[in-house]
């Protein structure tokens, strides 16, 4: 074997004080937030692929809070406060990420959102409206969102 050259044996071998594995979103504000809290200690990231590979890639760079499904799941799991606490802490999680980096340099963008459902699912489509106006009010009523949202 090769002897380790100035810069591997100085930094990628050298010992750390925190590895984080993965540098999807769950990672990189991992790592970020130790960095802050911890200003002195050492961290790498680690990721498997040349690229991150996992869930913050395969959905596209979308962060959001949750489909009506997914949230009508949420609620027959976990009851309605838990799905509530849920959306307010996802919620919550986008503010930072639109305080910490400019909309323009993360390409935010206040698309809404569109869900296919099929009659198979809800059979009655003004009893799903209704459902859906709801779900809405309850996330308005908490600040969340504003109507136009």
């Amino acid at each position: 074997m090769l002897p380790l050259s100035v810069w591997e044996s100085e930094s990628f071998f050298a010992a750390k004080d925190i590895i984080v594995i993965g540098s999807g979103f769950t990672g990189l504000w991992s790592a970020y937030y130790l960095k802050k809290h911890y200003p002195d200690k050492s961290i790498v990231i680690l990721e498997r692929g040349i690229i991150p590979s996992g869930a913050s890639s395969r959905n596209a760079g979308f962060a959001c809070f949750g489909s009506f499904t997914e949230l009508e799941s949420d609620t027959s799991q976990h009851g309605e406060n838990e799905m509530l606490a849920l959306v307010e802490m996802r919620f919550k999680g986008l503010e930072k990420i639109r305080k910490k980096f400019s909309e323009d340099r993360i390409g935010y963008e206040n698309l809404g959102g569109y869900e296919l459902v099929s009659p198979a699912q809800f059979p009655d489509m003004n009893a799903l409206r209704t459902r859906i106006d709801n779900l809405k009010n309850k996330i308005f009523r908490f600040g969340w969102l504003t109507p136009s949202d």
